[in-house]
């Protein structure tokens, strides 16, 4: 297989991940795991569409630099940004 089909696989595959944290006793474990599955989810959505971070800023309308630090994990969306990956079913 491909290089490009197995990465776009793992994409799809990715995107489709259901994690409930809601069971996670410790409230800094919950948000990490949460913020590196939102991530992976941005990640995956520009694999499988080819865009660049920078041509889904503008789709978003927000800074390339946003998109860098939450694929990163650095930082997770608020709830403004939230609602605009579920709403273009980013994430």
């Amino acid at each position: 297989m491909e290089d490009r089909e197995r990465s776009l696989n793992l994409a799809k595959a990715l995107r489709n991940i259901k994690i409930d944290f809601s069971g996670v006793k410790d409230e800094h474990l919950n948000r990490e795991h949460e913020k590196l599955l939102i991530a992976g989810k941005i990640k995956a959505y520009r694999v499988i569409y080819k865009l660049t971070q920078e041509e889904l800023a503008k789709k978003l309308d927000i800074p390339k630099l946003q998109i860098i630090r939450w694929e990163s994990g650095k930082n997770m969306p608020n709830r403004w940004a939230l609602k605009k990956l579920k709403e273009e079913r980013i994430i």
